[in-house]
Formats: structure tokens, sequence, C-alpha cells
């Protein structure tokens, strides 16, 4: 899975309301966070789960095996609930 490059669903908004940034899809709507979001913006079809990882842990300065887990979590559930693509 960290060579597959995600992108995120043409129908997909990120929208920030009242500091909370939300993911919006037609009437459904997920509260993210910082991370999440970060996640998001580089799931552009360019870059792999491995780049984004390393992204995130050079952002946070968080070491890239505390962190992997989590990245990959989320894009999994993301994948699964058809807000993002693996390619």
């Amino acid at each position: 899975m960290k060579l597959k490059k995600p992108v995120l669903d043409y129908s997909l908004s990120i929208k920030n309301l009242d500091a909370v940034t939300y993911l919006v899809k037609g009437q459904n709507a997920w509260e993210i966070n910082e991370v999440a979001e970060r996640i998001c913006l580089l799931s552009d079809g360019k870059n792999t789960v491995s780049k984004i990882i390393n992204e995130i842990s050079k952002q946070y300065s968080v070491d890239e095996n505390e962190i992997e887990t989590d990245c990959m979590d989320l894009i999994e559930y993301l994948n699964k609930q058809n807000l993002i693509k693996l390619h």
C-alpha cells in the first residue's frame, strides 16, 4: 500500500467553519483534525503513501514509524468510504 498514490474524490471538498475543518461530500461531512487535513491535501495522485508519511513526519517532527499506522489507517478509512482512490 505504501507505493499507492491516493487522490481525493473529485466531489470532495475541504471546508473550514469556525476553526473546525470538515471533509464534505454532498450532504455528508466528516470533522477532521489538522493532520488529517494535511494528509488529504497531499493526496493529489502524485504523492505515494510513503511520501505522505514522510512529509507528515517532517512537518510535525515525529518519527515516521510512530505515525505510519495512523496515516495508513486514515487513508484506508477514506478509501473504504469512497472519499479517496488509491492508484
